[in-house]
């Protein structure tokens, strides 16, 4: 560490020794050691260990919703082995809380499968807890296991769009059932429908 002292540590018998060193920073660290005997006299420091240190968080990126699917993007890969549950996460609706079927992390990606669905107009607000302020088996991180923070009624970019669900005929009238109101202002022509 050019030169910085990090501590010292006694040896044990037969050679061994162990030392915690102060928190050290993002980046690459070159470690030597040395060792004095019990008259002062220092050896020659040891050959250098290069040791590579990532303790930068992820940060969430975007949140987006679409229909039942609500995807939070990060600024880097996540750990997909040591992940969080559904229990981490609250989402609501219009500010009545939704059921989360599923997380799933992929990627740089956390995707959370709500019961119900959302409609466009909907307010979709998450948030997420992480478990303990320390470091944590199961949690959202990265892949050095840095823990993402938690969040606090994020808002979510609603991407809905109405889906249909259900068909009808009557004679010759068709009816088409969506998931949520239309704009009736708005009608496509009827060359954008095909019956057969």
């Amino acid at each position: 560490e050019t030169g910085e002292l990090l501590g010292n540590a006694p040896v044990a018998s037969g050679g061994t020794w162990s030392l915690t060193t102060p928190v050290l920073p993002s980046g690459t660290h070159v470690l030597k050691g040395f060792q004095t005997d019990v008259a002062g006299n220092k050896s020659a420091n040891s050959v250098g260990l290069s040791i590579t240190l990532e303790t930068t968080a992820p940060t969430l990126t975007s949140a987006t919703i679409n229909n039942k699917t609500l995807v939070l993007a990060w600024s880097e890969a996540l750990d997909t082995v040591h992940v969080p549950t559904t229990a981490n996460f609250t989402v609501t609706v219009n500010g009545t809380p939704a059921t989360v079927d599923s997380a799933v992390v992929s990627g740089n990606k956390a995707t959370l499968t709500l019961h119900n669905s959302t409609t466009s107009s909907d307010t979709v607000l998450v948030s997420y807890t992480d478990p303990t302020t320390g470091d944590d088996l199961a949690a959202l991180q990265d892949s050095a296991g840095n823990d993402a923070v938690s969040l606090s009624n994020r808002a979510i970019t609603n991407t809905s769009v109405p889906t249909l669900t259900n068909a009808t005929i009557n004679g010759n009238l068709i009816t088409l059932t969506y998931s949520e109101s239309l704009k009736s202002s708005m009608l496509p022509s009827s060359s954008y429908f095909q019956v057969s």
